[in-house]
């Protein structure tokens, strides 16, 4: 069974001044980092000169250990840091670039990521927007679009976080510092972000957003179990986990001869809401597997089953072995089905009620029982 949820994501554009740190392939930096690894998380100025540098000067190792620091790859007392570490791992260091960007951003919770996306543009931009804007405070057009004002708090909280952009470079950056000022974007025919979410009953989940960025992302922390549930609201409570498949209670009149037949059902859900996660656009769950609610709907359920299992004159023999195989799609009942003699007796006086002509297996089960010596004539 598969839960498949969709919806729009929500996007805002601005315009920044960020200090930001490029994850970037840097082997001189990456050998120290190493050396300091075998040295206890340790560096000295002399291991980098003696095993690095070929013997020279210690004011070059100096000089070496005061760049990784400014890349707080080593703090104060020349250890590794966290940061430091996680460089080993990635082989790659977070080098340092400052200037003016364009940033794809988003408050959905489905997102790992606050920040999508981001975009060089030219750094005297937005300094020159500024002072425009402290000398055109009652210009309309500024005022709607492309205003210079302080970035909401969220934005500003990305400091300090090291984040894997979803666009089109799929970099991977540390932001240090974003200026507190900054232009809110309105773009026209700006596409759209679509995200999709697939939980399976196997435990299996993918989640991936399309269109805007095309990208496959780790999935939230929420379960099938979780989900389906929540989807189900009241009918919850007929979710049947004591059997395997597990299966959804239904009455016998709820259901149509389609799924009478197949024991699955499609149920559409219109507005699905998950905690935490907001609302998804209406989605379908197939297949999903359905028993009887009560013994009562169980005994019709089974009835149903033997009724179109009847295709051909049927003896008692063969009758019970028609029992017998009704019984098994239902093992978690004890399923009481009529006799042939009390199923032609019970069809006859239905049908002759209904004033409805009697239906093909009535005499698939009538006929042998006239040419039965010891059988009962139903008049």
């Amino acid at each position: 069974m598969k839960i498949n949820l969709q919806r729009k994501i929500d996007i805002e554009i601005f315009k920044a001044i960020i200090d930001l740190g490029r994850n970037t392939a840097r082997d001189d930096i990456i050998s120290i980092l190493m050396l300091s690894k075998e040295n206890e998380s340790h560096i000295t100025a002399e291991a980098i000169c003696n095993e690095l540098l070929g013997g020279r000067p210690l004011s070059m190792g100096n000089l070496l250990i005061q760049r990784c620091m400014n890349l707080e790859l080593f703090d104060e007392k020349f250890n590794l840091t966290e940061l430091g570490n996680s460089s080993i791992e990635s082989q790659q260091v977070f080098l340092p670039e400052r200037g003016l960007y364009r940033i794809i951003c988003t408050q959905d919770p489905l997102l790992p990521e606050k920040l999508l996306d981001i975009e060089p543009l030219a750094v005297d931009t937005l300094k020159s927007d500024i002072q425009s804007e402290k000398n055109n405070r009652n210009d309309k057009e500024n005022q709607e679009k492309g205003k210079i004002e302080f970035l909401p708090d969220w934005i500003l909280e990305l400091e300090g976080k090291i984040v894997n952009l979803i666009g089109s470079s799929k970099d991977q950056i540390k932001v240090n510092k974003i200026e507190k000022k900054g232009e809110y974007q309105i773009e026209e025919n700006m596409e759209q972000l679509k995200a999709q979410l697939v939980l399976e009953d196997n435990g299996a989940a993918n989640f991936s957003v399309s269109d805007l960025f095309t990208e496959k992302l780790k999935p939230p922390s929420i379960s099938f179990d979780e989900v389906w549930k929540n989807l189900l609201g009241s009918k919850a409570s007929d979710w049947d986990e004591s059997i395997t498949p597990n299966k959804l209670r239904f009455r016998f009149e709820e259901l149509t001869e389609k799924e009478l037949n197949t024991f699955l059902k499609n149920i559409k859900f219109s507005n699905p809401s998950i905690p935490n996660y907001d609302n998804f656009e209406e989605t379908l769950v197939k297949d999903i597997p359905i028993g009887p609610k009560s013994q009562e709907d169980a005994n019709k359920w089974a009835k149903h089953h033997l009724l179109h299992a009847i295709e051909s004159y049927s003896f008692h023999k063969t009758y019970i072995q028609l029992v017998k195989k009704i019984k098994l799609k239902l093992p978690e009942f004890n399923l009481n089905l009529p006799s042939e003699e009390e199923l032609t007796l019970d069809l006859r006086n239905n049908f002759l009620k209904k004033q409805e002509r009697m239906p093909a297996y009535y005499w698939f089960i009538q006929a042998p029982l006239d040419l039965n010596p010891g059988g009962r004539l139903v008049e």
